[in-house]
């Protein structure tokens, strides 16, 4: 399993709903991961797939202060 994390990129999403469907709409996230090279950098989840990531923490909301966690397939 390889988790990357990432917060909102340029929008506030404001449930879990909305971090899916943002997900799944191919939106950009920041990669928020200091192991990682890209860290700072924009990502989507076709971007994700190429890299062989399975999981993504997400931080979102005001000051992204809820988190979750979500199996891309």
């Amino acid at each position: 399993m390889q988790l990357l994390t990432v917060t909102q990129y340029m929008t506030v999403l404001k449930n879990k709903k909305q971090v899916t469907e943002h997900l799944n709409s191919n939106k950009d996230f920041l990669i928020r991961d200091y192991g990682s090279q890209w860290d700072n950098k924009a990502c989507n989840k076709s971007d994700l797939l190429k890299e062989k990531y399975s999981h993504v923490k997400i931080y979102y909301g005001k000051n992204c202060s809820k988190v979750t966690v979500l199996e891309i397939k």
